[in-house]
């Protein structure tokens, strides 16, 4: 009985540390990868291969 306790216990304890950590990581105002995945490609300043001019 003391294993299906423990085993209970470690469950609920890493299902709360993630949800406590994904909320934290959603409230977070620094910018991650995946997050920037989701942004429209905008071309360098300084590459010149976007430019309209450039285009046959």
């Amino acid at each position: 009985m003391n294993v299906l306790a423990l085993t209970i216990f470690v469950g609920l304890l890493l299902a709360g540390s993630f949800v406590i950590l994904w909320i934290a990581s959603a409230c977070d105002p620094r910018s991650f990868n995946e997050r920037d995945a989701l942004f429209p490609l905008e071309p360098d300043a300084d590459d010149s291969s976007f430019s309209e001019t450039s285009r046959p």
